[in-house]
């Protein structure tokens, strides 16, 4: 007998191609549109009575481990069954497709509910799930319209007194040297789980908690490259702050990776930045080893630890290749970044040091690695949503620490000890007084101060924007800056290259609380005005309070970078 992998659209039920996945027999499941075949009609053994008689049964999920070490990607000889949670179960009428009731699975998989007697039935178990008081996830596919993924089983007869073990089981579709077509029946339920989960751990520490619906949207057809998300092509597994959803490589060739659960609550970790907390990172390509921007830092450090307290897991894995030759790129947050040979790659701007400060923050406490914080998740979530969401300087490990020190008083002295360790030293908010300035070579420039402070009326200061560790969105290529007004005051900033003759473009960014406010990003030579002289914003008047923003040269951006370029920055 065959089965049925569907896809669920808005406008009615899409068929996937016929796939197994498991349920009681009774008949053959519709075919595909197009294939030319016709469903055969089930034929109940009794006429119907109008009594309702009990279902009940269990749905689960293959799911396939990494192998350990770090070798051969995915270990499908390893599988296992695991449940599909909270999931929407249907009972349809085979006939007709009128559904006749539905219900929720639990968490260990069961599910139980009543329909009518002798009646030829199909069990739905959709990739969506839900909880109170307000939370949603679905699973769909973006190169189908956005398509929920379901699976469904055999028609059967409900008979006179009902049906107790009709489970439902989604497998991998892998046959030991590659996937049968269109069959990957387990992978939205994987990720389905793997996003429960996350949201397991926000629950945890705020059991009142409303979510935006979290769509996740996964094909076997989103590859590596650059193009249309409606094509698959997503470039790589990614959070997408423009429509809130995350997107999933299902390459099983180049990178597939609804089996790295890691990689997935990485991204539900971004999510929950972009929805319930705040980010001022750029985004961007990053690696654990590189000197970034401090705000690109903070967000994907956290990220790779928040995957890690979802999972109860330390170690970040993913799996990428052709199954099952395939590789793992793995690391152990609970080991500290490897320094450089002058040590300057790990501190406020790396990632692997964030994501190791927040899982120390986050786990037990261990002497030997001079950890003495053992906070769990709910103070990383207050400081998250409340102290983060508002202040003034930007999101870092900085403004992070410091604020995770006001409101855990007694561990203040571990925090502090945890961030030296990291060769972190910066205090407050704004990381005053840092001197880890991430430099390797005499000829670099400083990345210090963290932040230039600028007094209204004060001379120009100079600040350098530079290319020296990469473009885009690395360690000084844009400037940070602050400045603080007692009351409400028209302000005008220039940045202006002092060097005659030089041919730079400076452009300025201006922040409140993470919100962009204005901005100036023209192609005048080696001078900018924010604002703009008579244009329409000018005068630029803001309320008393603190504003931080950044300068950069707009060629060190993108490659070829310029290099190296100083501004006289001034505030008036």
């Amino acid at each position: 007998m065959k089965r049925a992998f569907y896809l669920w659209a808005a406008g009615g039920l899409m068929f996937g191609a016929l796939v197994g996945c498991g349920g009681g027999g009774g008949g053959d499941a519709p075919a595909a549109p197009g294939s030319g075949s016709e469903p055969t009609a089930c034929v109940a053994a009794l006429p119907p009575t109008g009594a309702m008689v009990p279902l009940a049964g269990q749905v689960t999920y293959e799911f396939v481990p990494v192998l350990s070490g770090g070798l051969g990607g995915l270990a499908f000889s390893s599988s296992q069954p695991r449940p599909v949670r909270r999931a929407l179960v249907e009972a349809v009428d085979a006939n007709t497709g009128t559904v006749l009731n539905s219900s929720q699975s639990g968490e260990t998989g069961l599910f139980s509910l009543d329909v009518p007697d002798n009646t030829c039935v199909q069990l739905r178990v959709k990739a969506s799930a839900s909880a109170a008081p307000s939370w949603s996830v679905d699973v769909v596919d973006n190169t189908r319209g956005g398509a929920l993924y379901a699976m469904a089983g055999e028609d059967f007869d409900s008979g006179p007194s009902g049906q107790a073990d009709k489970n439902l089981h989604a497998p991998t579709g892998w046959t030991g040297g590659g996937y049968l077509a269109q069959s990957r029946v387990a992978a939205p339920f994987a990720i389905l789980d793997t996003a429960q989960k996350a949201i397991g751990l926000l629950v945890s520490a705020d059991p009142v908690i409303v979510l935006n619906p979290l769509r996740l949207n996964w094909s076997a057809g989103n590859v590596s490259a650059t193009g249309l998300k409606t094509d698959g092509a997503i470039g790589a597994t990614h959070f997408d702050s423009g429509n809130n959803q995350i997107y999933i490589l299902g390459d099983a060739q180049l990178d597939a990776d609804e089996f790295d659960p890691h990689v997935i609550a990485h991204e539900v970790g971004h999510f929950f930045e972009w929805t319930l907390s705040r980010t001022d990172s750029m985004g961007g390509s990053h690696s654990l080893d590189e000197r970034l921007d401090p705000r690109l830092a903070w967000s994907e450090g956290f990220g790779n630890a928040f995957s890690a307290m979802v999972m109860g897991d330390p170690v970040y894995a993913d799996s990428f290749g052709p199954a099952p030759s395939g590789h793992v790129f793995a690391f152990d947050m609970e080991s500290n970044p490897v320094p450089d040979n002058a040590g300057f790659n790990v501190g406020w701007f790396n990632e692997s040091s964030v994501h190791s400060l927040v899982y120390d923050f986050f786990d037990g406490i261990d002497p030997s690695e001079g950890d003495g914080v053992s906070l769990g998740f709910g103070p990383i979530y207050q400081v998250m949503t409340g102290g983060l969401k508002t202040t003034a300087a930007a999101t870092s490990i900085h403004s992070f620490s410091q604020l995770l020190k006001d409101t855990q008083t007694s561990a203040q002295s571990g925090i502090a000890t945890l961030l030296v360790g990291q060769n972190i030293h910066g205090t407050g908010i704004y990381g005053d007084g840092e001197t880890n300035s991430g430099q390797v070579l005499p000829s670099e420039s400083s990345a210090l101060p963290v932040y230039t402070e600028l007094i209204a009326g004060a001379p120009p200061v100079n600040v350098c924007s530079s290319a020296e560790r990469g473009t885009f969105n690395k360690l000084n290529n844009r400037r940070l800056f602050r400045f603080t007004l007692n009351a409400q005051r028209s302000v005008v900033l220039t940045a202006q290259n002092p060097v005659f003759g030089a041919n730079s473009d400076p452009d300025i960014i201006l922040y409140s609380q993470g919100n962009r406010i204005a901005f100036v990003e023209g192609e005048t030579a080696n001078v900018e005005v924010l604002p703009v002289p008579g244009s329409a914003g000018d005068p630029l008047v803001l309320p008393g309070g603190t504003y931080i923003g950044e300068l950069y040269e707009f060629g060190n951006l993108a490659a070829p970078a310029v290099g190296q370029v100083c501004f006289d920055l001034q505030l008036q």
